[in-house]
Formats: structure tokens, sequence, C-alpha cells
């Protein structure tokens, strides 16, 4: 992690003195001119969320009443639009999200706790690209990989199998769905197994999302707590 941090920086670096950014750099380097120097360099001195789970490994997990804040009940954007009943649906409150601009809320948990957060989106019509969220609570970043924060696309098969002219099976060609799915904030590398815990103290927070890229529709999200799925041998053991 720490070396892609400091690639990043220097990636950054190199674009602002004209030097060649070539190879394994070009993406880093393609990420890294999305953010403000000084925005880029706060990012990369955040812990990553291995160490930010450290910090907080005595606090306890939420598990009251989940916490529901509406997209709609948002306090400040930019580049944000309502979208009642999009996607042909009777859902209201939503509001999409462009590829570029922020957007925040406002909410209130009711004690010192450890909150996963569950976000309720639809993708829309974009470049085909990774949607890419930044998160930042009370104006920071939480930890290294909250900056980087994926939401994934839909895909289902436009056709049947079919056949080429040597017999063999071709697969159909696919096409993105654009429909409401709620997911949890986790890492998309899948480095961790459970979803991502947010440590958040009683009382008033504010939550940013800033685009990094692709528009997305965003129905709300809710803090909430977490319980692990059961291992294969206990669902097994449920089961005989």
């Amino acid at each position: 992690m720490k070396i892609k941090r400091m690639i990043s920086v220097l990636a950054l670096f190199a674009m602002v003195i004209g030097a060649p950014v070539s190879g394994a750099a070009e993406e880093t380097a393609a990420d890294a001119a999305a953010y403000p120097l000084d925005q880029l360099l706060d990012i990369n001195q955040s812990d990553n969320y291995a160490q930010y789970r450290a910090k907080h490994e005595q606090a306890k997990i939420y598990d009251g009443t989940p916490i529901q804040v509406d997209a709609d009940s948002y306090i400040d954007g930019v580049d944000v639009e309502a979208k009642d009943g999009y996607l042909e649906s009777d859902r209201t409150g939503a509001v999409l999200s462009a590829e570029t601009g922020y957007i925040e809320w406002k909410f209130t948990v009711p004690e010192d706790a450890l909150y996963c957060l569950e976000w309720d989106y639809a993708p829309v019509q974009g470049k085909n690209a990774e949607i890419r969220r930044e998160l930042s609570i009370d104006g920071q970043v939480p930890f290294y990989e909250a900056a980087n924060l994926s939401l994934s696309r839909f895909w289902t098969d436009d056709g049947g199998v079919t056949q080429d002219s040597q017999g063999n099976d071709v697969a159909p060609p696919q096409k993105e769905v654009y429909s409401w799915t709620t997911i949890a904030a986790r890492d998309a590398s899948g480095q961790y197994e459970s979803p991502f815990f947010f440590y958040l103290t009683a009382g008033e927070h504010v939550l940013r999302l800033t685009s990094t890229a692709e528009p997305v529709l965003l129905g709300g999200f809710r803090l909430t707590g977490y319980e692990a799925p059961l291992s294969y041998a206990d669902r097994l053991a449920e089961w005989t």
C-alpha cells in the first residue's frame, strides 16, 4: 500500500513537471490527476483500512435499529439532480449524481460505535466504466480505501448461444441492466471479507460522496450493524 501511495504522488509530480509517465504508473497517474495536490497528499497520508480498524478494535459494533438517510435529504451538492420515478419505477426520493461534483448529507447516530454503510443505488448509462466515489466523513477520508469506493454494474445475456461456421458455441453478447440494488461499502479487491466498518461518535455527522468516475442514481444509505454469515460447517449442521 505504501508503494502505491508513493507511486501516485510521484506520478502526479511527473505530470506537473511534464516528465513522461508510462507503464504501470499510467493508471495511477490518471487517478491522481482527479484530485488537487493537497487533497491527494492528504489521502496518501491516511491509514489503510487494517490500520484504521486496529485503532478502533475496542469499539463495539452497532446493534441498534438501522439509521436511514434518504438521498433527497442532502444538504449540499454540485452536479446532482432529483429523479423521482426514474427507471420506470414508482420509487421517489432518488438523486442522480453526475460523473463530477459531490453530494453531502447530515445524519445523527445514537452512540459511539462501528457502523456498516449500505447504499441503495442503480447504475445509469455512462461510459461503461467502473462507478467510483470518494467517501469522507466530517471533512476527512477515514482510511485510504474509502477514497476509491466502487459500485458494481450489472450485465445479462442479450440473446441466446449461437454457433460459428465451425459449429463452436458462441456466448451471447451482453447488455447492461439498469435496476436498483443494495450493497454494503466494502473493499472491491476482496482483501477484507467483511464490509467496511466506520467508527462514529454519538451525535451529528456529515457524509460526502465525491464523484471520481461515472454517474449513478442514489436512493439513500443506511448505517447498520453487521452479523457475520455462518460458516459452511455451521450452515451444513442446520441442514442436516
